[in-house]
């Protein structure tokens, strides 16, 4: 069903958490019920805790958690909340080991220690068993997706050749091929100034080199181009970079940019193979997105939710 707007006065069955001061007829509210989700409630407290993760991840700290932004985030929280309702229905559970090798995997991958990913989280205000609750989360997440929506999703070559043929490129065959990815912090005049977008590129940068992955992820992919197909201002910050290296920040009119080179290709097949890659990876990520949000309306649909905000 829709989301629901109810009116401020609340129906005896949902209670204020009251924290009694020295007499107890003064009592003062410190949490309260915001939304109900198929009975279950979520408080303030727990979006006031969400919305400075998001602020947390995407590198804005000082950003003022107000009425606004809680009215914003509080969809996204109760979709979170359908979805865990629904691998409980689901029966979905990951085990002690499935954690403790996808955080393997990630140390592995990240060259890191398990003394430097603990003292990476401490310096983000978290410990490694809040963090193996995050990363317990993502893997049923994903059994989920993969089992409602991913199976049904197919690329075939065909529409990966209609696809480059729609969007055709140069011809690669001349020197290397850059498999190029990009991070874009921009800034203007109203919702994020110069000096900002320039902290909070740094801080990006520094956590790449860190080696936070939840940060690598915002990388973009731009495609596989020749040094002579770049852009002057991308191909001076990566000629030099070797695989899987970074650049520094990079300003232009617009904003900061933090360029990857994902891989580096010799000759044109190798180049027209990542490619054809590429495009597949894209095409399935769009239907997985898409088949996910209709997924995820249908749940919407289905549910009994209440918004208290």
């Amino acid at each position: 069903m829709r989301y629901l707007k109810v009116q401020t006065t609340i129906p005896i069955i949902v209670f204020f958490f009251i924290s009694l001061a020295a007499s107890p007829s003064k009592g003062k509210v410190v949490d309260r019920i915001v939304a109900i989700v198929n009975n279950e409630c979520i408080t303030l407290s727990e979006l006031k805790a969400y919305a400075s993760d998001i602020l947390r991840r995407t590198n804005q700290k000082d950003r003022v958690i107000d009425d606004n932004l809680l009215a914003q985030l509080l969809p996204q929280l109760i979709d979170q909340r359908l979805i865990s309702q629904e691998i409980k229905k689901r029966g979905i559970k990951v085990g002690k080991r499935e954690v403790d090798m996808a955080i393997q995997d990630i140390l592995t991958r990240n060259r890191l220690t398990m003394d430097q990913l603990r003292w990476m989280l401490k310096s983000e205000g978290k410990d490694l068993k809040s963090y193996r609750k995050e990363i317990k989360t993502q893997i049923e997440h994903l059994r989920l997706v993969s089992s409602e929506v991913r199976n049904q999703i197919v690329v075939t070559d065909e529409e990966v050749e209609a696809y480059l043929k729609k969007h055709p490129k140069k011809d690669p065959s001349k020197g290397l091929v850059y498999s190029i990815q990009d991070i874009f912090i921009g800034f203007d005049d109203k919702s994020m100034d110069r000096k900002r977008a320039l902290i909070i590129a740094k801080e990006t940068l520094e956590a790449i080199r860190r080696g936070d992955e939840t940060v690598s992820n915002k990388f973009k992919d731009m495609g596989s181009f020749t040094l002579s197909e770049m852009a002057p201002f991308v191909r001076n910050h990566v000629k030099n970079l070797k695989k899987g290296e970074v650049s520094e920040v990079v300003e232009t009119d617009s904003g900061f940019h933090i360029f990857r080179v994902k891989d580096i290709f010799k000759t044109k097949q190798e180049s027209l193979s990542a490619r054809k890659e590429e495009i597949r990876q894209k095409l399935f990520q769009e239907r997985l997105d898409h088949r996910f949000q209709e997924w995820l309306q249908g749940l919407r649909q289905k549910a009994s939710i209440r918004i208290l905000l």
